[in-house]
């Protein structure tokens, strides 16, 4: 961030500390954040493994047999329906992105229920919209995806509905958590966009603690906090994060074609590369430069538990609507 600069941050970002509160460190928040992401990509990475796919088909016969006894209605396809996998991989693969994106946003939503209880007049919408934007370590889940890409370059040309292609739990994963950063990262662009497009009048010195709450924009042309400057973190990741929903859209359209598709998962690996810098820079920089009683968020242990927790619950979805293992069950039906 510069010394000088023309844009402060929002109002709606701070929440100034109420009386008998206690503020939790910024430095603890940084760290919640670092552990959240590394547990993440723990998870996703074991969960994707051979081992939990072997382990697949016991889940994947205790569920089908749960859809037959309460909703036999999804359960009622044809028998050339079942055997085919462009049939089974389509469905698996929507309601594994649809699952994901919901797991992803539960986390802002969570935060933003938890922190604006103790806040009574923030904004519980701008708070997760807020969250939304916090840095995401996807891109090193791409890693294992782009060597599984190049594990199966001769079975991708005859395109991803080839079996052995889509029993590679790091491949399906990878490419689940393409359009899934695509759906979670667009719900903060509204917040980024607003943060990006307004500037003050004076200049702002980072060497100057941040004191002033500002005024609402809303109200009728206020002014900022003296807080740090969010400009150029908030353009860039709207940047990156319109760059990666264009390659996702493309690869919608390449995934036969092996050149075409490794092309798009490197490019969306440096993209998401991008968008976890930038989001972190974002957040780095505001906790590091403004005081604990500007941004007060209160322990909470449970909350934090559950962060930890959700990294579980995204593995295990995916896992549970992952395509290995389903071919031998229907198989065997």
């Amino acid at each position: 961030m510069a010394n000088n600069s023309t844009a402060y941050i929002l109002p709606e970002w701070l929440l100034p500390k109420e009386p008998g509160m206690t503020c939790r460190p910024h430095g603890t928040i940084i760290g919640t954040l670092a552990v959240y992401n590394i547990v993440s990509t723990i998870v996703s990475v074991a969960m994707a493994g051979p081992f939990f796919y072997k382990q697949k088909q016991q889940l994947w016969n205790w569920k089908r047999r749960l859809l037959d006894r309460f909703l036999p209605c999804l359960s009622c396809v044809s028998s050339e329906e079942e055997h085919s996998y462009g049939y089974i991989s389509f469905w698996s693969f929507v309601m594994s992105v649809l699952g994901s994106v919901g797991i992803a946003l539960t986390a802002p939503l969570l935060a933003g229920i938890s922190i604006s209880k103790n806040h009574a007049n923030a904004n519980r919408w701008v708070l997760i919209e807020q969250w939304s934007t916090r840095p995401r370590a996807t891109f090193v889940v791409l890693i294992n995806g782009i060597m599984a890409f190049a594990k199966h370059h001769d079975l991708l040309d005859e395109g991803l509905s080839t079996a052995r292609a889509q029993e590679d739990g790091y491949l399906e994963t990878a490419v689940t958590a393409i359009f899934t950063e695509v759906c979670a990262g667009f719900f903060g662009i509204r917040f980024l966009w607003e943060q990006a497009q307004h500037r003050s009048s004076t200049l702002y010195q980072s060497s100057s603690p941040c004191t002033t709450l500002g005024t609402d924009y809303g109200a009728g042309g206020g002014e900022p906090s003296n807080c740090p400057d969010m400009e150029i973190g908030a353009n860039g990741l709207i940047i990156v994060l319109c760059f990666n929903g264009v390659i996702a859209f493309v690869m919608l359209f390449t995934l036969g074609n092996y050149k075409s598709s490794m092309a798009c998962v490197l490019m969306s690996f440096l993209t998401l590369q991008g968008v976890f810098m930038y989001s972190w820079e974002i957040w780095s920089n505001f906790l590091h430069h403004a005081s604990d009683d500007m941004y007060c968020i209160e322990s909470s242990t449970p909350l934090d538990v559950i962060y930890c927790l959700l990294p579980v619950f995204l593995g295990l979805w995916r896992l549970a609507w992952s395509v290995g293992g389903r071919r031998r069950s229907s198989e065997t039906a």
